[in-house]
C-alpha cells in the first residue's frame, strides 16, 4: 500500500495523539497507585485483542503481533549495545 504525503502526514499526527493518550493512561493509573508493569501488561493484552478484531483473519492478526514482536526485540537488543547497564535502568 502506497500512502500520499498528506495521508502519511495525517499517520504521524494521530499517531503521536496516541501516544499521547497511552501516556496519559499510564500517569493516570500511576496516580491510582497501580503498578505501572501491571498497566504495561494490560495495554498489550488490550492491543492484542484489538488487532484479532481488527485484521482481516487470525492468521493476519498473527502476522501482525509476530511483526511488532519481532521489531521489539531488534529495538532492545540495538538498545543494549547503545546504553550503559545505568543507562538502561533509566529506560526501563
Amino acid at each position: 500500500m502506497t500512502w500520499t504525503k498528506e495521508q502519511e502526514r495525517e499517520a504521524r499526527k494521530q499517531t503521536a495523539k496516541v501516544k499521547e493518550a497511552v501516556e496519559c493512561l499510564f500517569d493516570k493509573a500511576e496516580d491510582d497507585g497501580i503498578d505501572p508493569r501491571l498497566t504495561a501488561s494490560n495495554v498489550l493484552w488490550a492491543a492484542q485483542h484489538k488487532i484479532y478484531q481488527l485484521a482481516n483473519s487470525n492468521e493476519h492478526a498473527e502476522q501482525i503481533i509476530t511483526n511488532m514482536a519481532k521489531q521489539i526485540s531488534e529495538t532492545m537488543q540495538a538498545m543494549e549495545v547503545l546504553f550503559s547497564d545505568d543507562e538502561k535502568k533509566e529506560i526501563h
